[in-house]
């Protein structure tokens, strides 16, 4: 994603070289997911990392147009934003990311845990290529 006055803005897709001399602003690059978006990033030239404590502080540096960042498509699907652009990036079109959920059975809280399964499910059904 980036912001509607970043230079990137224009593109229909988005390729390595698009990102020589930018700022890619990252969030828990920790994880395996952030792992191997900077394994695909490796021999951009000057790419500059910002990383911050939080997603919102994401939307905001990249709404100002600080840079721009790679999420996945279902973060932004609940937060439509006239300030920001989804481009999608060519060499990650693919990349998946297997999400997860365990809980107890005899958990105090299952109906809620259930409710948000539910809701989770009906929110991936807006994506059919997922």
């Amino acid at each position: 994603m980036v912001g509607k006055s970043h230079p990137l803005t224009g593109k229909t897709k988005i390729y390595k070289d698009d990102l020589i001399n930018q700022t890619m602003i990252c969030y828990r690059r920790e994880s395996a997911l952030w792992r191997t978006i900077d394994e695909g990033l490796v021999g951009v030239k000057n790419l500059k990392r910002i990383e911050v404590g939080g997603f919102e502080m994401v939307i905001s540096m990249v709404k100002n147009n600080w840079g721009f960042s790679v999420v996945p498509e279902l973060i932004l699907a609940n937060k439509p934003n006239k300030d920001l652009c989804v481009v999608p990036f060519a060499d990650f079109e693919h990349l998946t990311y297997n999400v997860v959920g365990i809980y107890k059975k005899e958990s105090p809280k299952l109906e809620k845990l259930l409710l948000f399964l539910q809701s989770f499910k009906t929110s991936l059904k807006k994506f059919p290529d997922l």
